[in-house]
């Protein structure tokens, strides 16, 4: 999965860039680590909240990706 929407912050938006190289090799564990590191400068970005979750599910993270869908559905109802 990927978003079209910048977070607004620079910085987070190229964290999520290399995170989603990482996804598209399939290591979605690792881009799952980066992209927590980008939502950390980036808190309010609720697509990269879907994002997370799905690639938390991916990598078999269950309640982590639960968690960070309930985010994205907090902040973006």
């Amino acid at each position: 999965m990927s978003t079209s929407t910048s977070s607004g912050d620079l910085i987070a938006d190229r964290r999520f860039n290399y995170a989603a190289t990482l996804a598209a090799a399939g290591d979605f564990a690792a881009a799952a680590d980066v992209l927590r590191q980008a939502l950390e400068l980036a808190a309010e970005w609720a697509e990269g909240w879907v994002t997370l979750g799905d690639w938390c599910q991916r990598a078999g993270l269950g309640e982590e990706a639960a968690a960070a869908f309930a985010t994205a559905s907090r902040l973006d109802p």
